[in-house]
Formats: C-alpha cells, structure tokens, sequence
C-alpha cells in the first residue's frame, strides 16, 4: 500500500519522527515540540458500500454494529456522524429533501 494514501503508515512515520526528534535533542533546551497529524477527508464511499451491504444481507441492526465497531479504531468522530446520519437516512428512508 502506498505510504502517502495510507492513514495509519502516516501517523506512525509522523510519530516515529517526532520520537526520533525527541530522543536525540539535547538535554536542557526550552524548545517545545508538537507532533502534528494532517487532518484530511476521508471519501466515506467505500464505507457507505459496505453498510448497504451489510443491509442487504444481515439487517439495519448489523449494520448499525459494524458502523459502531469502526467507530474506535477506523473513523473520526465527525465522519462517524456522517455515516451514522446516513444509516439513520436509510434506516427511516428520509431524503435530504425531507428535513
């Protein structure tokens, strides 16, 4: 998988440098350091296909659970709201016109 397009290999490259940063910077210097993460958007696409599928061959409750087991380790808070308002889109078969 290619480094730049994965989330995961980004975040662990960007850690180990700041560690390595860390760990090789003098004693006594009054520099502080902040580890950034580039907050990017993630095409929530795939994610939406595999709730429908998960609909379609084991139910909304299913679904609801795969959605909650993505929550702690696959998706940020804001993009688990996206997913979530959509699930409940389908759930209610509410169209964006209807609210």
């Amino acid at each position: 998988m290619n480094e730049e397009n994965d989330v995961i290999l980004r975040q662990v490259k960007s850690f180990a440098e700041g560690l390595g940063y860390m760990l090789s910077k003098k004693s006594g210097g009054k520099d502080d350091v902040a580890v950034i993460f580039e907050d990017r958007e993630i095409d929530l696409g795939p994610y939406h296909d595999a709730l429908k599928q998960e609909i379609k061959t084991h139910g909304i409750v299913a679904a609801s659970q795969l959605l909650e087991s993505w929550r702690t380790n696959r998706i940020k808070d804001n993009q688990y709201e996206q997913l979530f308002n959509w699930l409940q889109e389908e759930r209610f078969g509410l169209d964006s016109e209807d609210r």
